[in-house]
């Protein structure tokens, strides 16, 4: 055996003998007007309509199944597991991220969703604001 020196060494050697350089093409930036023309060139060129339709479908469904699943994740355990339990799923989910459940799991968080926004809403016509409620309303 070596020295600790001679050790580390022959560790660093294998490490690098062990790694595979890894290469992704970096696109570079058109380094001149003639560069940036040709490259124009190459491209569809695509009609007003086109772009418009390409825009507005970034504004549809994946946009709004995007803000759901933010809104989701952004709950404290502790709602994720409420929201699950009035959807009739198992409160131990609630560590699951919204891609992780199924079609049917996700339209049973809705449904819980909607059940605890109808608990709210009764409260508010009957009683008011929730957050205005005393302790002594309670006794």
């Amino acid at each position: 055996m070596g020295s600790p020196a001679e050790k580390l060494l022959q560790t660093q050697k294998k490490i690098r003998n062990q790694r595979q350089p890894h290469l992704v093409p970096v696109p570079s930036a058109p380094r001149s007007y003639r560069e940036l023309q040709a490259h124009h060139k190459k491209q569809p060129v695509k009609s007003g309509a086109e772009h418009l339709a390409e825009a507005k479908a970034l504004f549809k469904q994946s946009h709004a199944r995007s803000r759901v699943k933010m809104a989701y994740e952004s709950l404290t355990k502790k709602q994720r597991g409420l929201v699950l339990i009035a959807g009739g799923l198992s409160p131990h989910d609630f560590n699951r991220n919204f891609d992780d459940f199924s079609d049917q799991e996700r339209q049973k968080i809705r449904a819980g969703l909607l059940e605890l926004n109808t608990i709210d809403r009764q409260f508010e016509n009957t009683v008011g604001n929730v957050q205005n409620l005393k302790p002594q309303h309670f006794h």
